[in-house]
């Protein structure tokens, strides 16, 4: 999904056995139920009443001021202008992202990765999430976690290309093109699920995750893991993983922060046969919303979907799944709805893509209709899945 979870690229090899990799087991074509928080856990947070004047007005004052002491390199004295932003309009995406990058250049690594994981998670608008995972990025490579920065960064590249964040990954020994695995042989898996979820993690956020008990796994040997945090975050995530701890993808789950929604749902997963190899076709249907200022006493909300197919090589125990065409969006949306904004239109785009598989393995993808960017005009053409 183009949200605040991005999907990391798996490597191995296919395998070409004839009996289907999920024999015996029924393959999910909907999402399961969500699981809920054990009895007792707390509640979510209540999302926020709308800003009233005064907030608005208190919000666009410190920003205009974080920017100019930006501008002037006085990052140490901008920190505390995008807080204040944040008090007067919470999780706001922009000030986030803000408040990351002059906490980072003030040398306050803490607070600046918490900001970075924050705006990543509540940011609708592609080219602020992609400069969240690029100041992450920028963070992790500062504390010295290398594969955490080239992770953020090959994040960001994917939602928007750029030959700052392309640099950066060279900088580090690695092509702009290649992404770590999702989680190395010796940690546990849950570890790197919650980290991948929640970033990092605060004793007071109650993050859990296990083996879900509700949520059927659509191929043999992988298993369905479920994420939850009642706190800080308010989010359940259920994590299709491989018998090699590596992620195929996000099959469900919601998330609330602040004026910030998104849901995630399985719609199809099937495994078929295709000239001799078992190819995994992934499914997904992701939506956010999020509330923002427009104008001086005004709101937007900004709504984008996306429906997306993954397809993969089923592994097995010797050879890693591969999936070598990852979140290709048959169907993307995106609407902006104002209210009391004079001067601001209402706007929906549109934009819908075909994708074909052949026997030899070429998958096909195809612009029906809707503009192009440079993330879709890579997608358009052929792939070799082997």
């Amino acid at each position: 999904m183009r949200l605040c979870l991005v999907a990391v690229l798996v490597f191995g090899c296919g395998t070409k056995s004839q009996d289907p990799p999920n024999a015996g087991s029924a393959i999910a074509t909907k999402a399961a139920p969500v699981v809920t928080p054990d009895a007792g856990a707390l509640p979510r947070p209540p999302k926020p009443p709308q800003p009233t004047k005064e907030q608005l007005a208190e919000f666009k004052k410190r920003m205009k001021a974080g920017w100019a002491l930006q501008k002037a390199k006085k990052w140490a004295e901008a920190v505390p202008e995008f807080e204040g932003a944040l008090k007067a309009l919470v999780a706001d995406q922009r000030a986030l992202t803000e408040l990351g990058w002059s906490a980072m250049n003030a040398g306050d690594f803490t607070k600046a990765r918490k900001a970075d994981e924050d705006a990543i998670r509540v940011a609708v608008d592609r080219k602020v999430k992609a400069a969240g995972l690029y100041n992450l990025g920028q963070v992790q490579e500062k504390t010295g976690d290398k594969q955490g920065a080239l992770k953020s960064y090959a994040a960001s590249l994917k939602l928007r290309p750029n030959k700052t964040v392309e640099q950066a990954v060279s900088r580090l020994g690695a092509k702009p093109t290649v992404e770590p695995a999702f989680c190395e042989p010796k940690r546990d898996v849950c570890e790197c699920i919650l980290e991948h979820a929640f970033g990092e993690i605060d004793p007071e956020d109650h993050a859990t995750c296990g083996e879900s008990t509700s949520v059927p796994s659509p191929v043999k040997n992988f298993l369905v893991f479920h994420a939850h945090s009642d706190t800080r975050y308010g989010a359940d995530w259920d994590y299709l993983i491989d018998e090699h701890k590596q992620l195929i993808g996000i099959i469900g789950g919601e998330y609330e922060h602040g004026r910030h929604d998104e849901t995630v749902k399985l719609e199809k997963a099937e495994v078929k046969s295709v000239g001799g190899h078992w190819v995994l076709w992934l499914e997904t249907t992701s939506s956010a919303e999020a509330t923002y200022p427009a104008g001086d006493e005004g709101m937007a909300m900004e709504t984008e979907t996306s429906r997306d197919v993954t397809l993969c090589l089923v592994g097995s125990a010797n050879a890693p799944t591969r999936c070598p065409l990852r979140d290709v969006p048959l169907l993307e949306s995106r609407s902006v709805e104002y209210t009391d904004a004079p001067g601001n239109t209402d706007t929906h785009e549109e934009t819908t893509l075909a994708l074909d598989l052949a026997e030899d393995g070429t998958a096909t993808v195809r612009l029906v209709n809707g503009a192009s960017d440079p993330r879709i005009a890579e997608l358009v053409g052929p792939h070799k899945l082997w």
